[in-house]
């Protein structure tokens, strides 16, 4: 039976070195959460204090209303999935399957004829039917990584942890797997935090997704939260592909090579920042107010589309962007960018709303209040 998990400002160090600083997190019954974030950001170690393998230096993490500070991983009853299998490669894959529930207490421990339905039922949910005889070195990765998820299955555990489940296979196996999963978690409803350094992987199999930094959390929402309402500039940087326009901020304007490029809301004071925005934010348009110059480096043919290399400005910031099927332009050639979304982020400036109706290139611009750097 799944139950939800909250993580209370957990604290975790390491000789001297802060892998988690204050974490907290709340994870809904049968929600499938995503740890995602770049080498070094914790969420391993999040994911090992969950368990109960490694234990937080303050905080706690409670199941339901039970925290679990003082149980035994076993206690906790968690299905634990790690990247390179875990499988004990003398056993066939019944006995891999079966391993946890005979290794269970006498009195709670099923009968030979209820594990083996219970085997049989799994690999019948994992695709594996047939296989159960066969020893770990004869399946392929895909395989064994599903005997290792059917395996954390069988004891029916409160909350399922996958750490980097697919990290070790091949890109074409990883798209299958991740459909499979996400399929899987649908039929059985379990509470699922998985660890990935794979935006994509993150975004396609997750109810939601927790970004993680230095051992914070930047920002916990769905794939279209992170993408259209970052909460900072680490996560519009690192969620998608992200361009930085350095600009002035004057007379109401952003300029950019002594040109105004973006309509901002009142004057204010003359500062300097960046405006964060999409490689789709930008299009083509005439020369015109609000347009930045730019130069064709390349075009290239995607499927039934195209896209072209630009430089824009003096400093030749690089960007990449969609070409409407009947625009076609040459190396060198000179054309102008309109934009139609934008976001900064500084300490003291409260979110402006996004006024509906007006056009797209006349909107104000978007500020967020999280960036820690002041202007």
């Amino acid at each position: 039976m799944s139950v939800s998990v909250r993580a209370e400002q957990i604290t975790k160090n390491f000789n001297g070195h802060s892998a988690l600083r204050g974490v907290s997190l709340d994870i809904a019954a049968g929600e499938l959460l995503a740890l995602l974030g770049p080498s070094g950001s914790g969420k391993t170690t999040l994911l090992r204090i969950i368990a109960g393998l490694d234990f937080a230096d303050s905080g706690k993490v409670l199941f339901d209303d039970l925290d679990t500070s003082a149980m035994s991983i076993q206690e906790r009853n968690i299905g634990f999935v790690f990247q390179h299998y875990a499988l004990f490669r003398h056993m066939r894959v019944f006995d891999n399957i079966a391993f946890g529930l005979r290794a269970r207490p006498r009195n709670r421990r099923p009968n030979s004829a209820a594990i083996r339905k219970t085997v049989m039922t799994l690999l019948d949910l994992v695709q594996l039917s047939g296989l159960e005889n066969r020893f770990p070195a004869q399946l392929s990765g895909g395989q064994r990584q599903r005997v290792a998820l059917a395996r954390a299955l069988a004891i029916e555990p409160r909350v399922l942890l996958l750490d980097e489940p697919f990290g070790a296979l091949d890109a074409k196996v990883r798209k299958e797997l991740r459909r499979w999963l996400r399929e899987l978690h649908d039929r059985t409803g379990h509470t699922t935090i998985f660890v990935t350094h794979d935006q994509e992987e993150a975004l396609e199999l997750a109810d939601r997704v927790a970004i993680l930094n230095e051992g914070q959390v930047e920002q916990i929402g769905s794939g279209d939260d992170l993408h259209v309402r970052p909460a900072s500039a680490f996560v519009h940087r690192f969620v998608g592909d992200s361009i930085e326009l350095p600009v002035a901020i004057a007379e109401g304007q952003a300029w950019f090579d002594g040109k105004s490029v973006y309509p901002l809301h009142g004057g204010g004071p003359e500062t300097s920042t960046s405006l964060f925005l999409h490689p789709h934010d930008l299009h083509l348009a005439d020369e015109g107010l609000h347009t930045l110059p730019a130069t064709v480096l390349g075009t290239r043919r995607t499927g039934t589309g195209r896209r072209a290399d630009l430089r824009i400005g003096k400093d030749g910031l690089r960007v990449n962007v969609a070409l409407p099927a009947d625009f076609w332009v040459e190396d060198g050639d000179a054309v102008h960018l309109r934009i139609g979304h934008a976001t900064a982020f500084t300490d003291n400036v409260v979110p402006l709303p996004r006024n509906r109706g007006i056009p797209a290139a006349h909107r104000p611009i978007a500020v967020a209040s999280r960036q820690r750097s002041s202007l």
